[in-house]
């Protein structure tokens, strides 16, 4: 029986599959360790990224002094450390996080 089609495909779908693929996916995104890890790994991934578009500005300024393009390629580099800074604060939030719910619960 089709209940109804899928937005990206527009094939059929029945409605077994649906509540298959539902209960699959509820399954692993409300799982706590599965959330977390992801959460932390979106983290990690982010302040890689920041990191590497950090270094071009430390170059610069680490370069022959051109008054303006060091002063934009300073403001841009605090702008990037910061940020880093906030997501490290983030990464070891979620850290702890997950420590706390892998202890077991005093009685």
């Amino acid at each position: 029986m089709v209940v109804e089609r899928c937005a990206a495909t527009s094939r059929p779908i029945r409605r077994d599959d649906r509540v298959a693929a539902a209960g699959t996916f509820a399954e692993e995104a409300h799982h706590p360790d599965n959330a977390m890890n992801e959460r932390l790994a979106i983290l990690m991934k982010a302040r890689e990224r920041m990191i590497e578009d950090r270094d071009p500005f430390a170059k610069v300024l680490a370069g022959p002094l051109d008054r303006d393009r060091s002063e934009r390629a300073r403001t841009r580099f605090v702008e990037l450390q910061n940020l880093i800074e906030a997501i490290e604060r983030a990464i070891r939030s979620e850290q702890s996080m997950e420590t706390a719910a892998t202890q077991p619960t005093p009685r």
